[in-house]
């Protein structure tokens, strides 16, 4: 299987969180670096497609793997909001 995965669509990135593998992000529209955002993950802006910019997001993304955490909690604030709303529902 993949180590990581490098994408540039918003399904790719929601994807790679599902299946807790490590990505990087290009950004090219802002809902691809809001999702990256919210789980604190470094891309590269698709108008700033430098090698030297890979390389340091390589590195980082190779070192940092603390996204399951967040995924963790955004899966439990997800169900809380939820059930906030079949509650303003009911």
């Amino acid at each position: 299987g993949a180590k990581f995965i490098v994408g540039m669509r918003y399904h790719s990135v929601v994807f790679s969180l599902l299946l807790k593998k490590p990505i990087l992000p290009i950004f090219y529209d802002d809902k691809v670096r809001n999702i990256s955002h919210l789980f604190e993950i470094e891309g590269i802006d698709i108008k700033d497609l430098k090698l030297s910019y890979f390389s340091r997001a390589f590195i980082n993304l190779l070192q940092k793997n603390d996204f399951e955490d967040k995924l963790t909690t955004a899966k439990k604030d997800a169900k809380r909001n939820f059930e906030l709303l079949l509650q303003l529902l009911r």
